[in-house]
């Protein structure tokens, strides 16, 4: 069973320490307000009263152990990218500067294949899902005589900079 350490016990973070522990998921919750920490010691293995900030302090109380989730962090990040750019709509950091994203086809792609668009040589962002709501739909992988409809949702990975230029073609 998957271990995670949940920095931050704002409403969010809160929730998701409640939802994680309803799965069955062994927890740490860190945040370095008492009161917060005191609503979930009961649901968590460990509640620690702790500077986040401070990685020595997380060192210490055995950070290394668990999987991290920083979950404004984590979710601020999607949102940020939904707003940038309107035709994203989702988007999930995998490293530093490279996400997959989830996003609505430029309308320069429409009525071309995957083939016709180039996208994994053009912009060096491979689809790998896409979505199509009319028919309701969802491919795996799809083929590169897909052909993109104004309906389809484009599931890509790449770097963030590429998806930037891509996006920005119309």
């Amino acid at each position: 069973m998957r271990k995670f350490a949940i920095i931050g016990l704002s409403t969010f973070g809160f929730y998701l320490t409640k939802y994680l522990d309803e799965l069955g998921f062994n927890l740490m919750a860190i945040d370095i307000n008492e009161t917060k920490i005191d609503k979930v010691k009961h649901i968590v293995s460990k509640a620690i009263v702790a500077d986040a900030t401070n990685k020595d302090a997380l060192e210490n109380v055995g950070i290394p152990e668990f999987d991290v989730i920083f979950p404004e962090r984590d979710v601020a990040f999607r949102f940020a990218k939904s707003l940038k750019n309107i035709n994203i709509l989702d988007a999930i950091p995998l490293s530093a500067g490279v996400s997959i994203m989830e996003f609505g086809p430029p309308n320069i792609f429409l009525g071309k294949t995957l083939r016709e668009a180039d996208i994994a040589n053009k912009f060096r962002i491979q689809i790998v899902l896409i979505k199509e709501i009319i028919p309701e739909n969802v491919v795996i992988v799809p083929r590169a005589d897909h052909i993109i409809k104004d309906s389809d949702i484009l599931v890509g990975i790449g770097k963030d900079e590429d998806f930037e230029k891509l996006l920005k073609t119309t």
